[in-house]
């Protein structure tokens, strides 16, 4: 379990049997997102309380943002190394992404990010030779974070790719679930977080990447107090056009710290269910950037985790709920009562819990 899950858990959550849920849909740092409360008398107090945290989340860590906290740290990084006190927000997500680092034998590194700027992720035309010697700039000495002291060596590019989003979710419904007393589920993209007690019945959940990929319903219940997260990392979207050997092709955002480039495809999608949305996280992206080898990733036995092949083949570890509905006939998943779609596609049809 990752320490440092959210620095805000939902503790005054009550239940809410006679309240009708309701939703609110928009698009957030280009994903879809999904807030539901269990009430439906507090929708408008929950969104204000989202957009609190997403905006704060956007001034510490948003990567296109020049004046966000940690681009000013990369933009001092590029001409000698920095030491200095950060905010409390971008000191958790550093701890956070630290911590997934040792907790995933490296397969989840936030000093990747150097790599991923020079495959082309923040834009250019990029061109690769595999035959010509590689620069490893990940295996370079990374960030060290010591309460809200960040040093950050020459060149370093902090990548919270892994951690940021699904945090935001986490910290957004514990606040809301806490603040307006009743629970509370956000859906970031596919990262999504429950926080206090859910509606009669549990959030129903589509567990699918996209229209025609493989799906499966789960029902996730909280009660007072409580916390739940699911997340899926995924090689079908979020990807960009390079040039390697002279070939054109697409390229995962996903990146292996191990070698500085993109992770393969062996897995279409993973996902994990745990205590956050962060933690599950962390345990997808490790998986898919382990590959063909993630059988030995500790995860897969000791958290409910479902992961698609790059030919569709579903494997599902022995924790993932055996009740969970399979639905595998394309285009045809019944979204019809729906807490959420677990997937990364910013598509998801999500609609009222059923009563």
């Amino acid at each position: 379990m990752l320490d440092n899950e959210s620095p805000r858990p939902a503790t005054s959550a009550a239940p809410t049997t006679d309240a009708e849920p309701a939703c609110i849909r928009w698009t957030q740092w280009t994903c879809e997102m999904d807030l539901w409360v269990a009430d439906g008398r507090r929708l408008a107090d929950a969104r204000t309380i989202v957009d609190q945290v997403l905006r704060s989340i956007d001034r510490a860590c948003n990567r296109f943002d020049a004046t966000s906290e940690l681009s000013l740290l990369t933009a001092m990084a590029s001409t000698g190394p920095v030491r200095t006190e950060v905010s409390d927000v971008l000191a958790d997500l550093l701890q956070l992404a630290d911590h997934a680092r040792g907790l995933t034998a490296g397969l989840v590194d936030a000093n990747v990010g150097r790599d991923v700027v020079a495959w082309g992720y923040d834009g250019g035309e990029v061109h690769r030779d595999t035959s010509a010697p590689q620069n490893r700039s990940s295996a370079r000495r990374g960030f060290s974070i010591d309460g809200n002291q960040l040093d950050l060596p020459q060149g370093g590019v902090i990548d919270l790719g892994a951690v940021a989003k699904p945090y935001a979710a986490d910290w957004a419904a514990a606040a809301a679930a806490e603040q307006c007393g009743c629970g509370v589920l956000v859906n970031l993209g596919g990262d999504i977080a429950c926080a206090g007690a859910s509606p009669r019945g549990g959030w129903r959940i589509l567990v699918q990447d996209g229209a025609d990929e493989p799906a499966d319903s789960l029902t996730i219940v909280c009660g007072r107090g409580e916390r739940m997260g699911v997340a899926t990392s995924s090689t079908l979207h979020r990807r960009w056009a390079v040039n390697i050997d002279g070939a054109r092709t697409t390229i995962s955002h996903l990146f292996d710290p191990r070698t500085g480039a993109p992770a393969s495809d062996y897995w279409r999608s993973v996902t994990a269910i745990a205590p956050t949305a962060t933690e599950a996280n962390v345990w997808t992206t490790a998986v898919v950037v382990q590959g063909a080898k993630a059988e030995g990733i500790g995860a897969l036995s000791a958290l409910p985790i479902r992961l698609v092949r790059s030919d569709g083949r579903v494997t599902r570890s022995a924790m993932w709920p055996r009740a969970a509905e399979e639905r595998t006939e394309s285009g045809t998943a019944d979204t019809a009562g729906t807490a959420g779609t677990a997937g990364t596609s910013g598509t998801a049809e999500t609609e009222r819990k059923a009563a």
